[in-house]
């Protein structure tokens, strides 16, 4: 079950992002852009959607803003066969890190 306790947007230019805060596993939806993760409770589950399923370039940050990745790591994992710099999973394991991630709108992901 996802936390989501809270969805904003912003602007710079030509660019919105949307931020998404969770606190819990959470199933990356194709809209979100940012991912804000509260570590300060427990490790979280980042699902990614299938690599084919989001357009070539999509690209999403997910941040350790609770500053807690050292104690309760976030594990980032692709949807079915696809993976991440040909991984099965990434984890985040140092507090306040972020990882962004890209599709190739194909068969993976990868880490910029």
């Amino acid at each position: 079950m996802s936390t989501v306790s809270g969805i904003s947007s912003f602007s710079a230019g030509s660019y919105t992002a949307t931020r998404t805060s969770i606190s819990d596993d959470y199933t990356v939806l194709s809209t979100d852009d940012i991912i804000e993760c509260d570590t300060s409770s427990n490790a979280i589950i980042i699902s990614l959607p299938a690599a084919s399923s989001v357009d070539s370039g999509k690209i999403y940050n997910i941040k350790d803003e609770a500053g807690n990745a050292d104690d309760n790591n976030i594990t980032v994992t692709p949807d079915g066969s696809y993976t991440i710099d040909g991984e099965t999973s990434q984890i985040i394991a140092s507090s306040y890190t972020c990882m962004t991630i890209y599709s190739n709108g194909s068969n993976g992901w990868f880490i910029e």
